[in-house]
């Protein structure tokens, strides 16, 4: 009974071991390098040091122990990362809106006015715009789907009638050569609310 529970205890700490290693082998590979072109390197290696370990050194326990010690400690690395506003951000997430409210007057600075060519191939342009909130007669969401029921962008419209309409969303802010990835997004990604015309939103949207 007692060489049954000490084998339970092991192969349990062995799983757990490996799932452990596995994350932090994503973690590596996107946090530590980015998830770029040489981001792979650093997530084999460590699962290949990790592998070797339990190959030489045993009984299984032991490595399985110091593997945790070390995701322990990352870990508590990884927790300690903040959010900065300093980074080389892609030109249409890199400045920032700014609204101030005078009364019933609010004025947005920073609304995104971007002339777009392609989805891909556009200009960023910025605007200072101001609403009347006696004129907010209506406000409506948009749900723009990407092939999947399950997934969609939503998008508030604010219809201020003669004073126009400004739209809101909440959005990743991409760095410079990033890209989305759906394990990364979990936790990863920033997010920024920017505030845009409606038109050219559309439009690029559903092109």
């Amino acid at each position: 009974m007692v060489l049954f529970s000490g084998i339970l205890l092991t192969s349990l700490l062995v799983v757990v071991t490996i799932v452990a290693i596995s994350w932090m082998a994503g973690a590596l590979y996107y946090d530590v390098a980015g998830g770029g072109k040489w981001a792979k390197w650093p997530a084999m290696g460590w699962v290949v040091f990790s592998a070797t370990a339990f190959i030489v050194w045993q009984p299984a326990w032991k490595p399985a122990v110091s593997l945790l010690v070390v995701f322990t400690l990352f870990v508590v690395w990884w927790l300690s990362q903040r959010p900065s506003n300093e980074r080389q951000w892609e030109a249409n997430s890199a400045v920032l809106a700014k609204v101030h409210r005078d009364g019933n007057l609010i004025t947005i600075e920073n609304v995104r006015n971007t002339e777009y060519r392609t989805r891909y191939d556009y200009s960023p342009n910025y605007d200072t715009r101001t609403y009347n909130l006696d004129h907010l007669h209506r406000v409506d969401l948009l749900l723009f789907y990407w092939g999947s029921p399950w997934m969609s962008h939503p998008i508030l419209v604010f219809d201020f009638g003669r004073d126009g309409r400004v739209c809101i969303s909440i959005e990743v802010r991409y760095r410079l050569g990033q890209k989305y990835n759906l394990l990364r997004s979990r936790k990863r990604y920033p997010l920024f609310l920017p505030f845009r015309r409606l038109a050219k939103q559309v439009v690029v949207l559903t092109e």
